[in-house]
């Protein structure tokens, strides 16, 4: 039994060892530098284990030759196999030295710089500990492997929805089962390809390009389940005119966003927040209570997007489950309108999000708004700023009167029904464009609140638009309204979370303030 189990234990490591030096090269190639030194190192660890214990069970087959070998020959090999036995755990706490992790804690504890001590990687990046960009990069190469697929797959579903389009075979019409209507889909890397080739046969340029970058990463087949597809495909159809949206989710040309996406999610979603190379697109992980919410208003939500098009609500295209093998449990996901459609991110020099609350809502002290106002055409900083930074930077929004009047129209109606159906805990998204930084034309859309030409401030321009507006008034939330009423001892305190009646009429308030109406 003991020789079954160094057996067992040899074989793993051995196949172990292959699988390690196989991806080596490939690691080395795409420069994860964290894990190939951690995978080197691993790889000698086990290399010398599987040497050691290949000996220890050689010698300790001594016993089996009793009769058959000299007496002097059986003490040399019970000597060796004592010696092996003695000196195993010595050489390979030696060989674990050169782990480059306790290399890093030990020369931290040695200086005395406790957990201060970071290491340089090999391209000259900020310093950090060997511990957490190993961690980091792991997490990272995973989240990027999820994105690729999700984004990949959600190309292939616009292409079978362009194909059907096409050849006339999408009319159903909406009625009411269209939205409780679902599809299942599964997606693959050969069906990928194929559909790449199809979509690509005039343009076998971009096959090319799009084949290598599945080729370049990993591709984790999955299935889909598709929620009311006729319905969101009639909403996309709404903005064909200035959205292609096979073309935004190209692979090669998103190919640095999809990197990007191993960095920390942000948004509410939790899992990843994937911005389209033309920033026209968003796809983002939500909740499933997000998801619940969106699904059960769908009849009313359809309405409202389709018989206001300029409401200032981001359209949602589309919400999708992706069910991965490599994943207990399935990822709620949306593709979205993005509220900076098609501007260049070098030319947001301010981006405000508002909830028409005064209780927490400023990131910039007053040292940083002084320094601001002389000076308009530099950007404050990077950081999502709030209601009272706005109205101690910017003041206001300036557009023309008519547009004025026009927005807190169409803000009033985009209330109405994000109250009429429960919902709270919106923001009013206000991203300030400097045309100046454009080296092409203005992105054309068909909504009168992105790029608003500002009034008296020459080359800047506005987008405007509500986020986050999937939160149900719900227990969770009347709890964190009465322990942040209990902390300011004041019920009628500004917080931000409000029940949806109180929500909308503030938000109304906050949209006519904004435009000098109050």
């Amino acid at each position: 039994l003991p020789f079954l189990g160094i057996l067992i234990f040899l074989v793993v490591s051995i196949y172990t060892r292959y699988y390690m030096r196989k991806n080596l090269p490939k690691l080395r190639e795409e420069n994860h530098a964290a894990i190939t030194r951690f995978l080197e190192f691993y790889s000698l660890y086990v290399t010398a284990s599987i040497i050691i214990w290949s000996f220890i069970s050689i010698f300790h087959l001594v016993p089996l030759l009793k009769g058959r070998v000299e007496k002097k020959y059986l003490e040399i090999l019970n000597t060796l196999a004592n010696f092996t036995t003695l000196m195993c755990p010595i050489v390979l706490s030696i060989i674990r030295y050169r782990d480059p992790a306790l290399q890093a804690r030990l020369s931290s504890i040695w200086k005395g710089n406790g957990s201060n001590h970071r290491l340089l990687d090999n391209e000259g990046r900020d310093q950090v500990s060997f511990q957490g960009l190993l961690i980091q990069e792991v997490a990272g190469n995973i989240k990027r492997t999820l994105t690729l697929s999700t984004v990949t797959a959600l190309r292939y579903l616009f292409q079978q929805r362009l194909r059907a389009e096409s050849n006339g075979s999408s009319s159903r019409s909406i009625d009411q089962s269209a939205f409780s209507r679902t599809e299942e889909v599964d997606v693959n890397r050969n069906l990928i390809l194929k559909s790449e080739r199809d979509y690509n046969i005039q343009n076998p340029g971009d096959w090319v390009q799009n084949s290598r970058a599945l080729e370049k990463h990993s591709l984790q087949p999955l299935k889909m389940i598709v929620y009311a597809p006729e319905v969101f495909a009639n909403l996309r159809k709404g903005d064909y005119t200035y959205i292609n949206f096979i073309e935004s989710l190209h692979l090669m040309r998103n190919e640095g966003a999809i990197q990007k996406a191993g960095a920390a999610a942000s948004g509410k979603g939790g899992e990843f927040f994937f911005f389209s190379s033309d920033n026209k697109l968003i796809v983002k992980s939500i909740q499933k209570s997000e998801k619940a919410a969106l699904l059960n208003m769908l009849p009313q939500y359809y309405n409202h997007m389709m018989t206001n098009p300029d409401s200032l609500i981001a359209k949602i295209y589309g919400v999708y489950e992706m069910k991965f093998s490599t994943r207990e449990e399935p990822l709620d996901v949306i593709c979205m309108q993005n509220i900076n459609v098609g501007a260049e991110s070098t030319s947001v020099v301010a981006l405000y999000d508002l909830k028409g609350s005064t209780v927490d809502r400023q990131e910039l002290d007053e040292e940083a708004i002084a320094n601001y106002i002389p000076e308009m055409r530099k950007s404050i900083t990077r950081r999502v700023m709030k209601d009272l930074d706005f109205f101690n930077v910017e003041k206001r929004l300036y557009i023309s009167p008519k547009l004025a009047s026009y927005f807190v129209e169409n803000i009033s109606r985009d209330a109405a029904f994000l109250r009429e159906n429960d919902l709270m805990d919106y923001s009013l998204i206000v991203a300030k464009i400097d045309l100046k930084r454009y080296f092409g034309g203005i992105p054309s859309t068909n909504n009168h609140f992105r790029f608003i030409p500002a009034e008296g401030i020459e080359e800047y321009s506005y987008n405007i638009g509500i986020i986050d507006y999937l939160q149900k008034f719900n227990v969770v939330k009347k709890i964190e309204i009465g322990m942040k009423t209990v902390v300011a001892m004041d019920p009628d305190t500004n917080i931000s979370a409000k029940e949806p009646g109180f929500y909308a009429q503030r938000f109304i308030d906050l949209a006519k303030r904004a435009v000098g109406h109050q």
